[in-house]
């Protein structure tokens, strides 16, 4: 992880704006959202360091709840999957996740010859809401 977690980010940019702790509700359930959306993430984690547990089991379940969302917000989570792939192509790596590493750098790359990346480094994936 390079630099602040966007955890450590947003609470100090509520702490800024609200410097006594006097944050209007809606800031408050954003950054309680926060928290739920990284805990939700750390219990698939967990889920996955099960040993003997394959990486496709995980996949299938993911699949199958996504698929039975709406269509916009698979597109929204979609987005927000393929944007941790193009980030993690820059993790700090070793022989237990070299090879992640590298598929990422490989996607990323396509997803920039294809001309899907944006942003003012050119490393940033949205795809359009409807």
């Amino acid at each position: 992880m390079n630099g602040k977690t966007f955890e450590q980010k947003e609470l100090e940019r509520l702490m800024t704006t609200y410097p006594d702790d006097n944050a209007p509700d809606w800031e408050s359930k954003g950054y309680e959202d926060i928290l739920k959306v990284m805990n939700a993430f750390k219990v698939i984690v967990d889920y996955g360091n099960v040993m003997g547990r394959k990486s496709e089991q995980t996949a299938e379940i993911l699949g199958d709840v996504l698929e039975c969302t709406h269509r916009t917000l698979q597109q929204s989570i979609m987005s927000a999957l393929i944007n941790v792939i193009v980030n993690y192509a820059d993790a700090r790596c070793d022989g237990r996740n070299e090879y992640s590493v590298k598929v990422c750098k490989s996607i990323r790359q396509a997803l920039h010859d294809e001309g899907f990346l944006h942003g003012s480094k050119g490393d940033t994936y949205s795809a359009p809401l409807i």
